[in-house]
């Protein structure tokens, strides 16, 4: 453990940059988190300070040694983001996990040692809520990164409150792991009894006969137990979790090779993306949910373990998906309906959306105008609609940008046909620009094109400082034209989802129309599985 001195000797070493600013500090607090050393010998501490405008801050302490060569960072986290916990993720990168006055942790990251600060949006930056309603400040978090069987990962440990007995909120303590794509809950590490509050976490780095043996090392989590107002720290050693853990980096790494092998076709030529400049890494990069085959009755299940999507009305199982046929039949997937924790809220800043689609009929005369295949809702009154794709019963494609309906033309190259797959794409960048939608490779609409003076992404920029995307939607089900009448009938299949906004060219290679498959009947149980397309020399795997 490390000592850290201050003394007058010290301060000689204080950077110019933070003297000169020195009045805009009335004192600076205790609370932070631990501090780590960098992989360059260097070390940083986490603290807190109290500015002479009344707001409370974060920032970090930079030290060459325990004693001397101290710089502080020259910018601070928002106002009312507090208890800070450092790690670093990459070399001189550094990430800060904050807890805000307005309910949510904010994350920032900094590629300048600590220097300067900027939100993680894209990524872990106010995933995590305080509180159910995300209306308040939270506890210090364990927040650290560890190399787990060759992996490198961030672990993050925060109570999840709900009602206990006579509707008492009580927090349980839950352990969390990222690798900055996806997110997900390895599960409680404390009982709800406990009211945990305040934690922290410690990897230890396995021994050389351990790293031979797969072993990984070893995961320990000290928290605060709140329970009939009696505080106590409990120390515990996390064998199973740290197991489980292990087990899902296998299965991100297995359904990684899956979607490269199914969307690139490895050694074949499906979506030639070496043409196309898309290399097997892009089809990854960002990637943070994956819906295929397996499903239950009332789930879509999530091929990274991490969310998944809720089936209403009919559904039955299909090739890499599922078939949405009557009334009311379709899926949610969640983001801000997640609640306290909402692990897709990247999607409020950008996005990307793929799937294969099929319409399967041409919708009956008690249809309405307008069936949806798929887009993201709002948390406003209306459950209005950011960005969807639909179809019309006289083959046209409908595009809706912020609520605004846009039927397209019956050109050859935008029309849809009755029994035909296509790769499609919705995407949205950041502030709410590039709305836009592909089918079939090319794009077939987006928020600016054939409007002079379009304000619909200046729109939408101002409505997700308001608002937030409530859900993904899939067919119906969710409050949309179109659910009335039972004239959906629709599969989704393979739905890939983004934490960015994509090229052109990996849009373009994305929604290229899948290759014909030869389908058979797995002999074991019956179900349809995809054989060898010998044209293609790859595989398309369910």
């Amino acid at each position: 453990m490390k000592k850290f001195e201050w003394h007058p000797q010290s301060t000689s070493a204080v950077s110019t940059n933070f003297l000169a600013d020195f009045e805009s500090f009335e004192q600076f607090l205790g609370g932070g988190g631990a501090g780590i050393q960098l992989r360059d010998g260097s070390f940083v501490l986490p603290v807190q300070a109290l500015k002479s405008d009344g707001e409370k801050v974060s920032l970090v302490i930079l030290a060459e040694s325990t004693s001397y060569g101290w710089k502080f960072s020259e910018e601070v986290s928002d106002a009312g983001c507090l208890q800070p916990a450092v790690l670093e993720w990459e070399e001189n990168e550094l990430l800060m996990m904050t807890s805000c006055a307005d309910g949510s942790r904010r994350v920032y990251r900094s590629a300048a040692e600590g220097k300067s600060w900027r939100e993680a949006v894209g990524t872990l930056s106010r995933v995590w809520g305080n509180s159910p309603d995300r209306a308040k400040g939270g506890v210090q978090g364990g927040f650290i990164s560890a190399t787990i069987g060759g992996t490198n990962v961030i672990l993050f440990s925060q109570p999840v409150h709900s009602a206990g007995a006579n509707d008492e909120e009580k927090g349980q303590l839950h352990l969390w792991l990222t690798d900055m794509k996806r997110i997900y809950d390895v599960g409680p590490i404390s009982t709800q009894e406990e009211n945990a509050a305040a934690s922290t976490l410690l990897h230890t780095a396995p021994e050389e006969e351990e790293e031979v043996d797969g072993e990984g090392g070893k995961l320990y989590c000290a928290y605060e137990v709140t329970a009939e107002d009696k505080r106590s720290i409990v120390f515990v050693e996390l064998k199973a979790e740290l197991e489980n853990i292990k087990k899902v980096l296998d299965a991100w790494e297995e359904k990684d090779r899956h979607v490269v092998e199914s969307y690139n076709c490895t050694g074949g030529t499906c979506l030639q993306p070496q043409d196309a400049g898309v290399g097997a890494g892009a089809l990854t990069e960002g990637l943070a949910g994956f819906l295929s085959s397996t499903s239950t009755e009332n789930l879509w299940k999530d091929g990274y373990l991490c969310v998944d999507a809720t089936v209403h009305g009919g559904a039955e199982g299909a090739l890499g998906g599922l078939r949405f046929k009557g009334a009311g039949a379709g899926a949610e997937w969640p983001v801000g309906k997640q609640g306290q924790v909402q692990r897709y809220h990247f999607a409020n800043y950008a996005f990307t959306l793929v799937a294969k689609v099929t319409i399967n009929a041409v919708p009956g005369d008690g249809s309405s105008g307008s069936i949806p295949l798929m887009g993201a809702k709002m948390n406003d009154e209306d459950n209005s609609v950011l960005i969807g794709l639909s179809y019309t019963r006289d083959n046209k494609w409908e595009v809706t940008f912020n609520g605004r309906r846009r039927t397209l033309s019956t050109d050859d190259d935008v029309k849809w046909e009755e029994g035909k797959t296509y790769r499609v794409a919705l995407a949205m960048g950041q502030h709410g620009g590039g709305l836009a939608a592909y089918v079939g490779g090319a794009s077939i609409s987006d928020s600016e094109e054939k409007e002079a003076g379009s304000t619909v992404s200046a729109e939408v920029n101002n409505l997700l400082k308001s608002r937030s995307i409530s859900h993904f939607y899939f067919g119906g089900g969710s409050g949309g034209a179109g659910d009335a009448g039972g004239g959906i009938d629709v599969t989704v299949a393979d739905v890939l989802l983004y934490s960015r906004l994509l090229s052109g060219a990996e849009l373009a290679a994305l929604t290229n129309d899948p290759p014909p498959l030869l389908l058979g009947r797995d002999a074991g149980n019956g179900s349809i599985r995809p054989e060898r397309c010998a044209a293609q020399r790859g595989w398309w795997r369910a």
